[in-house]
């Protein structure tokens, strides 16, 4: 406390200012100068005087001009002046006062930043278990990370979530879960579509309604997967992750980045591709059926039949 009243003294240090007085010895005597010269001269005319006459009344006017800017510039620089000494001796204490401020700055935001990464941690450490509950990948996590750093969403002066925050994470688990059922089921349904397809089981007609029911489900896949929409969510969360690694890489010595950049950048090349993959893989297969890869027609039972 000692110190903090020592350098609260600083509020109480004045620095005085005395205006300095600028004034006309007589104003009026100027301004009736100014409005003589403009009346000899405005009727200066061409039309009347000779060009001789006109140029040696500029010359007249321009020499009073400079004569009376000289004066006022003059008075300027004497008027500085005072400034100019006291700015240079302001400046050289000033100068460490701000380096401080300065170096407090970063020293509190290289905390928070630390702070910020160690939330992360915990939310990427809570998504990692459930993950493990619920046979997930965790890395399709890593783009909701950012959602949850603030500190408000943790327990006070802890990194442990909060209630009402593990509710909403909770949420996210669920709804890719539900995702991930529901893919697993669309799979399993189009593998035996095909099977059922390939298979010779099926009459013509049932074999057909199967075959428009799986190319419905994969242009219906394939529109999602090439909507601008998509693909703006796609990139959006590629460059987040370019942008998270980045910033890891920055705050480590240089010595060490080179080192981690590889995982990191592998990381985000096998996420880049799983979503092609998934485009892809779709087009393929309808391609399969358009071009009658996958037949329509019934392939001969082992007794002849069909």
């Amino acid at each position: 406390m000692k110190e903090a009243e020592k350098i609260n003294q600083l509020e109480d240090i004045q620095i005085n200012f005395e205006p300095a007085k600028v004034a006309f010895s007589d104003f009026g005597a100027f301004e009736a100068g100014i409005e003589q010269a403009v009346a000899k001269y405005s009727t200066f005319d061409l039309e009347v005087n000779t060009i001789k006459e006109v140029k040696q009344a500029r010359t007249d006017l321009n020499r009073l001009n400079k004569s009376l800017e000289d004066r006022r510039k003059e008075i300027k620089n004497k008027i500085n002046e005072p400034y100019a000494k006291f700015k240079t001796t302001y400046d050289i204490p000033h100068k460490k006062l701000e380096a401080l401020i300065d170096k407090l700055k970063k020293q509190i935001d290289d905390y928070e930043d630390n702070q910020k990464n160690l939330r992360k941690d915990a939310v990427r450490n809570w998504f990692k278990q459930k993950a493990i509950e619920g046979n997930l990948n965790p890395e399709i996590f890593e783009q909701y990370l950012d959602n949850f750093t603030k500190e408000t969403q943790f327990k006070k002066d802890s990194f442990q979530l909060l209630k009402k925050t593990e509710a909403e994470l909770e949420a996210i688990v669920i709804t890719s879960c539900r995702i991930k059922t529901r893919k697993i089921k669309t799979y399993q349904s189009s593998v035996a579509s095909v099977r059922l397809i390939t298979s010779g089981q099926l009459l013509i007609s049932e074999r057909m309604k199967v075959v428009r029911r799986l190319q419905k489900c994969l242009i219906a896949s394939l529109r999602i997967l090439k909507a601008p929409s998509y693909s703006k969510s796609v990139k959006k969360h590629e460059n987040e992750q370019r942008q998270n690694v980045r910033q890891k890489l920055s705050a480590l010595p240089r010595s060490k980045q080179k080192q981690a950049s590889r995982p990191m950048m592998q990381k985000l090349a096998r996420l880049s591709k799983m979503k092609q993959n998934q485009s892809q893989q779709a087009t393929s297969m309808l391609l399969l059926l358009n071009s009658g890869l996958i037949s329509n027609k019934p392939r001969n039972s082992r007794n002849g039949s069909m």
